[in-house]
């Protein structure tokens, strides 16, 4: 018999943004590999505990989650959580997995970008000519963090450690998903997803590239948050993302605004006929050097 545990008093109801966060990590575990799936129902635990110490119940979360309760109480009784309650206890970083607790913060007046990109295996994409592009355009004058195969709950412990002036996401995106990854593996993740992970970073990081497909709905929530985001109104190749990161940051690194940087960009990428340009929303008299 499974042990419950009690219900406090008239518990609060979780708001539309937690019910659907936790639907999102409930459909990590039948979408995990099988190896990958212990980790998933870990994830899931994690989240639950949390909201249930804030005064959840059970039944609330499992609903949330899409399970049902008994199956939500197994998970909790037979699974320890493998993740701490602000994100994953190791970071995949070019096939490494090393401990966020030892991760070094940026140096203090650093100016640093965050660099992330997805996982390559669902459209063979080449996402590390992109970040290493970054990299060699701007170091050292900014300091770059990479981060490739990131996964959902990374992405806010990178902000909150290297309290960035950029994040820039290289992925794959398809129908409203950007593939990022679990346990190496690459897991479809809703677009308003990545949008609540990025706005529940305690630090506010001013300027957004999001280099995917179709990441305008993505960068047009956050910019009425108060981000100033570089984004995709459509379909956009390896190709076509690696040109704008090199127009891009070859102009940051040139001293251009940024309003300057994407305008210069999109006359370069006119010469793909037919191509829907960047959109840039916010601040464009943002400078990174």
């Amino acid at each position: 018999m499974t042990f419950r545990e009690p219900d406090p008093p008239d518990p609060p109801t979780l708001t539309a943004a937690e019910n659907a966060w936790l639907r999102q990590l409930g459909d990590l575990v039948p979408a995990a590999p099988t190896r990958s799936r212990d980790i998933a129902i870990s994830v899931v635990i994690t989240a639950a505990r949390g909201y249930r110490r804030t005064g959840a119940t059970w039944v609330q979360i499992a609903t949330a989650i899409g399970v049902d309760l008994d199956t939500l109480l197994d998970w909790r009784d037979h699974h320890q959580p493998e993740v701490k309650a602000d994100g994953f206890t190791r970071q995949l970083h070019g096939g490494r997995h090393t401990a966020l607790g030892h991760r070094h913060p940026s140096v203090p007046g650093t100016s640093t970008v965050v660099a992330c990109s997805g996982h390559s295996q669902p459209n063979n994409n080449d996402f590390s000519s992109e970040i290493a592009l970054i990299r060699q355009l701007l170091e050292p004058r900014l300091s770059i963090k990479e981060a490739g195969c990131v996964q959902l709950d990374e992405i806010g412990n990178l902000l909150n450690d290297h309290h960035p002036q950029i994040f820039h996401l290289a992925a794959h995106s398809d129908r409203g998903s950007v593939f990022l990854a679990l346990d190496a593996e690459p897991i479809p993740v809703q677009h308003s997803y990545l949008v609540q992970a990025i706005m529940r970073s305690s630090h506010h990081t001013p300027i957004l590239v999001l280099n995917f497909c179709d990441s305008i709905v993505a960068g047009q929530t956050l910019a009425r948050h108060g981000y100033t985001v570089v984004c995709w109104p459509g379909l956009v190749h390896d190709g076509q993302s690696r040109e704008l990161a090199r127009l891009l940051y070859r102009n940051f690194a040139g001293g251009r605004t940024l309003g300057d940087s994407v305008e210069n960009a999109k006359i370069t990428l006119t010469r793909w006929s037919g191509l829907l340009l960047p959109e840039l929303f916010g601040d464009g008299n943002l400078r990174v050097l």
